[in-house]
């Protein structure tokens, strides 16, 4: 099997080199240090359970995606709730 990827290997970064971005229940740790002039952000999420992002909903201009890979999320988008399991994700 021949793989051609089209990355610079100085840009690797090992699981434990990720940078933490997260706080208060909510652990961001994120791929990749200087996003100057990239497109896309790319993140592995741990949230605690109980965890609440709070009364007042975030609201940005870019586009986001998951799956869910243990434990139940429920989330709200635009004012409707849903409890997402293992394998369920958000719809684009």
């Amino acid at each position: 099997m021949l793989c051609i990827a089209l990355f610079d290997l100085h840009d690797l970064q090992k699981k434990w080199d990720l940078l933490e971005i997260g706080s208060s229940g909510f652990s961001f740790k994120q791929v990749g240090r200087d996003l100057t002039d990239k497109a896309m952000q790319i993140l592995h999420e741990r949230i605690e359970p109980g965890a609440d992002s709070g009364a007042e909903m975030l609201r940005h201009e870019s586009e986001e995606g998951g799956v869910v890979i243990r434990g139940i999320v429920e989330l709200t988008i635009g004012g409707e709730t849903k409890v997402l399991e293992p394998g369920d994700r958000p719809s684009p």
